[in-house]
């Protein structure tokens, strides 16, 4: 079994339902052991798009990396993300930041996430479900990233406890 981080978001109406949808899916890959409050971030990259919505959670599940990006992609179809451009509006997107200590580099998949320690709508999430998670290409923990982090963007507490009540 892996632990997985997961980062999510959503800046497409309705944000927050296409959240929970995602996290219901995310559920059948395994055990959420944890999901994070909701935050209202500013877009990163392209900012002339709405805030966006965004989470995190840890996934204890038995598929290796590759499956477990394969079935996410799977989700955010299912869920209805739509094609568009890069950094565009999405109604939802699912990204792996971690899976255990592992460094994976292929094609399609690289953990740790591209540039999640520049991410203060990654980082501020994952750090309240995992403060002492230890990153395995920094050696910081997160809580520690999150003080250093670079990103401007603001960044505030939209809804605790989102989850609950809700299954």
């Amino acid at each position: 079994m892996g632990l997985a981080l997961l980062s999510i978001g959503s800046n497409v109406s309705p944000r927050e339902h296409f959240l929970k949808q995602a996290i219901i899916e995310i559920s059948n890959l395994g055990e959420i052991n944890a999901v994070a409050s909701l935050y209202e971030s500013e877009p990163y990259g392209e900012t002339d798009q709405p805030n966006f919505l965004n989470s995190a959670l840890s996934l204890t599940t038995g598929m290796p990396p590759q499956r477990l990006l394969d079935e996410l992609k799977s989700i955010e179809g299912k869920v209805g993300r739509q094609k568009r451009y890069r950094w565009g509006p999405r109604e939802i997107d699912i990204d792996i930041i971690f899976y255990d200590n592992q460094i994976v580099t292929t094609r399609n998949l690289t953990i740790p996430h591209v540039d999640y320690h520049n991410r203060i709508f990654v980082l501020m999430p994952l750090s309240e479900i995992m403060p002492d998670f230890i990153a395995v290409n920094s050696g910081d923990t997160l809580k520690e990233m999150l003080t250093k982090h670079p990103d401007h963007n603001q960044i505030s507490l939209y809804k605790s406890h989102w989850m609950e009540n809700d299954n």
